[in-house]
């Protein structure tokens, strides 16, 4: 059975927060990957609006115009990294508290790897 998601609970405060942590979490990621997020925060404060990030076409139409310094491929992975954010916010947000408590703590579990000689 298929279940729609409900993204009327997520908001520019809650899109903005997440983005926040999640540059905050990206502190030991590649370049790339800090830059996408910290870029993906410029986006999200020009659009307020999170339900507009749902629409991949629509949103890197009006990113490639308000923000002609990005290449084609940085303008599709923000996008991609926004909707996705989007998405996890409304996921979180309708999901039984239990459930909720047991993925956040999974989260935090950190994995290290080290070097086999």
């Amino acid at each position: 059975m298929l279940h729609s998601i409900d993204y009327s609970n997520v908001t520019y405060e809650l899109l903005m927060e997440k983005l926040l942590k999640e540059q905050i979490r990206l502190q030991d990621a590649t370049h790339y990957r800090k830059d996408t997020a910290k870029q993906a925060i410029q986006v999200v404060k020009e659009q307020q609006n999170p339900i507009v990030y749902l629409s991949e076409s629509n949103v890197i139409s009006w990113m490639e115009r308000q923000f002609p310094e990005f290449d084609n491929e940085k303008v599709r992975d923000i996008a991609k990294y926004i909707r996705v954010i989007v998405k996890d916010i409304a996921l979180q947000e309708t999901m039984p508290i239990s459930m909720r408590n047991r993925i956040n703590a999974r989260r935090r579990k950190k994995v290290t790897f080290e070097k086999v000689q």
